[in-house]
């Protein structure tokens, strides 16, 4: 008898935690059905970029109630789940499913609570009721961070300091020769064309091949709207911007990369060809797809690229701006800073450059939190580099890293460190 419950005893403690853990994997199947189900049928808000417009067009919502029902469960459904028993696999999905749901449900309770004070004539997201509040949200959407305000002030503060520190390092005592400045528009597309043959020599020891990569083409930027960028990427082509003044040729190394190959160009093709799981598809996160281009511009080096120091301080150069940007944008859209003090921020750190602080203020009001992108992404991605790096010393390969890396698609960049725990 003794024997029997002894038995009986033993096999419950061996079974309960299969249970436990079958129910568990089914319970967050079920729940990321539903919460792909609900995304799938909500009204596409679309790339707004102006604020106001955005919230606005939230309050014409038809079907708020069933979204909040719906959300409320999922919400009821993850609490009910010990986590302790979860694969790795099992917690990402859950820790993605937690995330997003609480930003949904925040959307909506920010809606319900500034329904029918409608935006109009407000300067910055500060100056509107509950501003603060909806700023904190627009933060989690954009980026899906989890850091807080003060971390993220915080956070810019200190990569202001990282970065100036790397110019400092370059002791450059003289700007750049009057050489690298062209009109030249055969001579750059020469130069380009050879970088691109560098960093295709180097490609395989870093980053994943595809067979479906269509070729980046380059051309002579001809979009006005978009003069005061030096170049920008759309439809795969890398654009370089002559308008008003010569082009450096000093900046074709970084914007190359964040805009072409491995940056944008590559990430987005990348994913379109991968079997990315439906739910990362369906909430895209910017913090991860600006944080990629932002980062691979530290891989310039491996990619044989930033030959001179004139084209490190190029990179640098735009670093230390959105590094400036993390602590004006909360400056501006939570402790509500005027316009002069933020720019009086941008002349502490920046010099010479104030025509862009001034486009750079007026983007940070039309559409908060869009600038942090790509700071948080970057950072999330260099502290997992170095968490991975020191786990494997003298096995780490770029390759296996960035392989990992990109696995899962455009995730909410606080889930970066989860997901590289794989390997580490």
């Amino acid at each position: 008898m003794i024997k029997r419950f002894a038995l009986t005893l033993l096999l419950s403690l061996v079974i309960s935690p299969i249970h436990s853990f079958a129910q568990n994997a089914n319970m967050i199947d079920d729940l990321l059905s539903d919460y792909k189900s609900v995304i799938r049928n909500q009204r596409q808000e679309g790339l707004q970029i102006d604020y106001k417009a955005y919230i606005n067009s939230l309050f014409n919502i038809s079907d708020i109630e069933e979204q909040k029902t719906r959300f409320q469960s999922i919400d009821k459904g993850l609490k009910s789940i010990d986590t302790t028993s979860l694969s790795q696999t099992q917690l990402f999905d859950y820790r993605f499913l937690n995330f997003e749901v609480s930003v949904q449900l925040e959307k909506i309770r920010l809606i319900e609570l500034t329904k029918g004070i409608e935006l109009r004539n407000q300067d910055k997201v500060f100056d509107y009721s509950h501003g603060y509040e909806w700023y904190e949200y627009l933060i989690k959407k954009w980026t899906g961070t989890t850091l807080t305000i003060e971390q993220i002030y915080n956070l810019g503060l200190t990569e202001v300091d990282r970065v100036k520190a790397e110019i400092s390092a370059l002791n450059l005592k003289q700007a750049a020769p009057k050489s690298n400045f062209t009109n030249n528009e055969s001579a750059i597309e020469k130069l380009i064309a050879r970088r691109l043959q560098k960093v295709e020599n180097q490609f395989d020891k870093l980053l994943p091949r595809f067979s479906r990569m269509p070729s980046l083409s380059v051309s002579k930027g001809r979009n006005r709207a978009l003069a005061q960028t030096p170049a920008y990427y759309s439809n795969n082509t890398f654009y370089y911007n002559l308008f008003d003044k010569p082009f450096n040729l000093s900046d074709i190394d970084f914007l190359l990369i964040h805009e072409g190959i491995p940056g944008h160009h590559y990430q987005r093709n990348y994913h379109q060809q991968l079997d990315i799981p439906e739910h990362v598809a369906l909430s895209s996160s910017m913090g991860f797809v600006e944080g990629w281009a932002a980062y691979t511009e530290n891989l310039g080096w491996e990619l044989g690229l930033y030959e001179t120091p004139y084209e490190e301080l190029s990179k640098w150069n735009w670093d230390l701006i959105r590094s400036a940007r993390v602590v004006m944008d909360v400056g501006l859209n939570y402790h509500g800073w005027s316009d002069d003090k933020a720019l009086s921020f941008w002349k502490e750190h920046i010099k010479d450059q104030d025509d862009i602080a001034l486009r750079e203020i007026n983007r940070m009001k039309r559409w908060p939190a869009q600038v942090l992108t790509y700071k948080l992404g970057d950072v999330e991605i260099r502290r997992a580099l170095d968490l991975v790096r020191a786990s494997q010393l003298s096995n780490f390969d770029y390759l296996k890293f960035h392989t990992h890396l990109l696995s899962k698609g455009p995730i909410p960049v606080h889930l970066i460190s989860i997901l590289m725990k794989d390997i580490i």
